[in-house]
């Protein structure tokens, strides 16, 4: 009797989560599709007696001075006038009033130092919004279905939530111990000084928790201000999942000053990005010990030099980037198929999830359907399953990713053009004369994905066609990230294919051969002032070495020489590593446990 009271406790608990996870969800993917419409105001023109006024998918408007320090101007709004009053004192908006109603103002500048938004302010506009109450009720019926029948896939699973690391084998293999040493190492790394793009990162994620819709600011502001490096340039998915877990400092922003260290930030995020180091690592881990594909006695050395790998470690923990959830997402969705039976929805909408978390996550796409196509032909008893999985997984990125993109929503007209996106064009040779050219970057995705299709072995295990495409997200990673000026946040990508390094390495040597040598992919980082490692220094009102070695070098003007020397070396590094990872594709082998063709 006491057991089936707290069985149905938990069941409760859990089903509150639910309502609560899916309202969040709703709420945030609602106000992504049909928002309610902000004003922003921007007094950069001031000195020309001229203040702009911004709103997404209306034209820009001007509010001509009419005596001191006083604008106005009417603007139409979904065919609707607003009167737009505003008093201003030097840069500074003192007061709105809208229709006489004098409106709350958000500086942006209070929560941001980007020099683009200094002289900006968000005012949220007031009317009603039948559309977004529509999608509303739309996206939470869908979340709450969605994780209602992730709910009843654990509740049925013999291993229950141990499923989210695929299964407890890793973590009984592993122990508490080492993760709790993961947990503080990720601690410790605190007294190195964070990468470049924390600020404007953690920054963005706070605009959107105080009420700044960053989609909407970004569609009105940033073509207007001819911005190339946009503050936030991820889905909606990538953010509505890493403000999740950041509204737990939410109450210590009251006393957060954008031009002071973002301590609050950096302890957050480095805790989430070791969680999902940890829960990627586990998962690939578990699903390889279940299938006899390494025993109990490596798990450890396993664990260690793949949470530890100083690639993904650098990358996540030091310079903080937010990649580690859609990588975290992907490659349990992958794993999953192998239970495509007992989690098909489980596994399909992280997979779906994962790729709709960034825009470069497409590059992915091809090698998942791929791997769909290869399942269905070869394993004729699970072809319902996958039938399943695929149907999810296609429902989830086209509602979370490709609806948002395709429609006229703030991210379709903020991202439609983003600069950075050019950068697959740089690398080029022309092939007759100014007439025609090859694009490298382009060339080198459709070469590593055919090559890696056509030596593909269609007598393969499950398992090994599993394992393979997570190492064939890795070698398309790093042969992008080669031939274009890519982030390294993409290159977390590769932390999968490093654990399965490490599982099938001979030795501890073998292990630490096998990554020691990933550091130098991000030589072009941490050796520049954009992730300098020695950064450290200013913590004790020192320069950072290497940002003063490249200040000399331009002086000497060989800046350009030293910046395309760091560069080479990652370059080398990561065509090395991806050409190791094709090889081994052809490799390795699941056996005992595997299903059958």
């Amino acid at each position: 009797m006491e057991r089936k009271h707290k069985l149905k406790s938990k069941t409760c608990a859990a089903w509150i989560v639910i309502l609560l996870l899916s309202l969040y969800f709703a709420n945030f993917f609602s106000n992504i599709l049909k928002p309610q419409k902000q004003l922003f105001l921007d007094t950069d023109q001031i000195n020309q007696n001229v203040v702009t006024a911004f709103v997404y998918g209306e034209t820009p408007k001007t509010l001509e001075k009419e005596s001191d320090n006083h604008y106005r101007a009417a603007i139409s709004v979904d065919n609707r006038s607003y009167q737009i009053d505003v008093t201003t004192s030097g840069m500074q908006i003192e007061s709105c009033t809208i229709d006489g109603t004098e409106q709350s103002l958000i500086p942006a500048a209070r929560y941001t130092t980007s020099g683009f938004y200094a002289n900006t302010y968000c005012v949220r506009l007031k009317g009603a919004n039948p559309a977004r109450a529509f999608v509303f009720g739309l996206f939470f019926i869908v979340f709450a279905f969605a994780f209602g029948m992730i709910f009843r896939e654990t509740k049925q699973g013999k291993g229950g939530v141990s499923v989210f690391v695929y299964s407890e084998a890793g973590l009984n293999a592993v122990g508490k111990k080492p993760i709790i040493v993961s947990v503080v190492v990720a601690l410790v790394s605190l007294v190195f000084y964070y990468g470049c793009d924390l600020n404007v990162i953690s920054e963005s994620i706070i605009m959107w928790q105080k009420g700044i819709d960053i989609y909407q600011l970004d569609a009105c502001i940033n073509e207007y201000k001819h911005m190339e490096l946009y503050m936030w340039q991820y889905e909606g998915a990538m953010l509505a999942g890493y403000s999740l877990p950041s509204y737990l400092v939410y109450p210590l922003l009251t006393f957060f000053r954008p031009e002071a260290y973002h301590w609050v930030q950096a302890v957050t995020y480095k805790l989430i990005n070791i969680f999902l180091i940890n829960g990627t690592v586990l998962s690939v881990l578990s699903f390889l010990l279940e299938k006899k594909a390494v025993n109990d006695a490596q798990a450890k050395s396993i664990y260690y030099f793949s949470v530890f790998n100083p690639l993904t470690f650098w990358i996540a923990l030091i310079f903080i980037q937010f990649d580690m959830l859609p990588i975290y997402c992907i490659t349990l969705g992958i794993l999953l198929l192998a239970q495509v039976k007992q989690h098909p929805f489980t596994g399909a909408f992280l997979l779906g999830y994962g790729l709709s978390c960034k825009v470069t996550g497409l590059m992915l796409l091809p090698s998942v359907c791929f791997l769909f196509v290869s399942l269905f032909v070869s394993f004729r008893n699970i072809r319902k399953g996958l039938l399943r999985y695929g149907a999810i997984f296609a429902a989830t990125i086209i509602l979370l990713f490709f609806v948002p993109r395709v429609t006229n929503s703030p991210i379709h007209l903020a991202f439609h053009a983003v600069p950075q996106a050019n950068r697959i064009w740089y690398t080029v040779f022309p092939y007759v004369h100014d007439l025609l050219f090859v694009y490298v970057a382009i060339a080198g995705l459709v070469f590593v994905f055919l090559q890696c299709t056509m030596e593909w072995n269609v007598k393969s295990t499950l398992e090994e066609y599993l394992v393979k495409t997570l190492l064939m997200f890795a070698v398309i990673t790093l042969v992008f990230s080669a031939l274009t000026i890519s982030t390294p946040s993409f290159y977390l990508t590769t932390l999968p294919a490093f654990v399965l390094f490490s599982a099938y390495s001979v030795n501890n040597y073998d292990r630490l051969l096998k990554s020691a040598f990933s550091i130098l992919s991000v030589a072009s980082f941490f050796l520049r002032p954009e992730g300098d490692i020695t950064a450290t220094m200013k913590f004790f009102g020192y320069q950072p070495f290497f940002t003063q070695l490249l200040s000399k070098f331009e002086e000497q003007g060989l800046a350009v020489q030293w910046n395309s020397l760091l560069f080479t070396l990652s370059i080398a590094a990561m065509l090395a590593y991806a050409k190791v990872f094709v090889s081994f594709m052809s490799k390795i082998r699941i056996g005992e446990n595997a299903v059958e063709v």
